[in-house]
């Protein structure tokens, strides 16, 4: 059984989950959050290796390890035991602990059995069309379910490939990163879609006029063509084909998006109207012609 901590958890909140959740080794990505298990391990007679994956190290003792010191242990004697744990397995064990992030008190837990995990994988692969080679970038919380389901168990499932983004992706690094997988399917929460939005208008408020009105023709154009295929209608607009053909396919493919099936957004609703319209259509394009403006400078 597995559960995730935020990283901007506190140091209560921390010891709540690892004492409700019985948790006996603690995965951390950098020191910061290797002193913040290490000022609450004392507490916890049941916690018993805590491990950093990230450098610089802290000072290690027993009980604490780095990423390299774990990858040199020998583990020939402990195959029979993981064998036989594995074997015990049923699938309606809990398989996963997803806890609030604890903004209103102490962190509320939810358990996830492995046959849930797995038929709502299933599911939403089928219901997609998720099939190899998928390809994802996870940069959300992990600790959170959406991110679970998309990055880990849909790709285990349908044989896909997920890339980490780095940590500062909401910070600005996410495009860079986009750019360079090309991922054949989207999460986002409303955050990011506002975000990306909100970048868009500020680098369409400074283009002349012609951008800016060929910027409106092409969202005009394209906004009707989706709110036509929501509609039922089958629309086959000959400025619609020419604005994807020379002006929408080449912002997808500047932005990372070209292969991308599927965008969806979760934890919340997309309040701003033509925002759900815009970034939930089926080719995610329009309001990206600004970018495509400033990528060409």
């Amino acid at each position: 059984m597995i559960t995730g901590i935020y990283t901007t958890n506190s140091i209560d909140s921390t010891k709540f989950i690892l004492e409700r959740s019985g948790a006996t080794i603690v995965v951390v990505d950098d020191a910061k959050q290797m002193e913040k298990v290490r000022e609450i391990k004392k507490q916890m007679p049941h916690l018993k290796v805590i491990i950093q994956t990230r450098e610089p190290y802290a000072e290690t003792s027993q009980g604490f390890y780095t990423w390299d010191e774990l990858a040199l242990m020998d583990t020939d004697d402990v195959e029979q035991e993981y064998l036989n744990r594995r074997a015990d397995i049923a699938a309606n064990d809990c398989c996963s602990l997803i806890y609030t992030s604890g903004t209103t008190g102490h962190p509320k837990g939810v358990m996830l059995s492995h046959d849930n995990l797995v038929f709502v994988s299933k599911s939403g692969c089928k219901f997609e069309g998720m099939k190899a080679p998928e390809v994802v970038v996870s940069y959300l919380p992990l600790s959170h379910i959406a991110a679970q389901i998309v990055d880990i168990y849909a790709c285990l499932f349908c044989a896909g490939t997920t890339y980490f983004a780095e940590r500062d992706a909401l910070k600005g690094s996410l495009a860079k990163t986009l750019k360079s997988v090309r991922p054949t399917r989207f999460l986002g929460v409303p955050r990011v879609y506002e975000k990306m939005q909100e970048k868009m208008m500020q680098i369409g408020s400074r283009q002349n006029c012609l951008m800016r009105a060929i910027a409106g023709w092409a969202k005009g154009v394209a906004l009707q063509h989706h709110l036509d295929r929501m509609a039922g209608k089958n629309p086959s607009s000959f400025q619609y084909q020419i604005a994807k053909k020379f002006i929408l396919s080449k912002v997808k493919l500047a932005l990372g998006f070209d292969r991308c099936l599927t965008f969806a957004s979760g934890a919340g609703m997309i309040k701003n109207c033509y925002t759900s319209h815009v970034f939930l259509s089926a080719h995610y394009e329009l309001l990206f012609f600004y970018v495509c403006c400033e990528l060409r400078r």
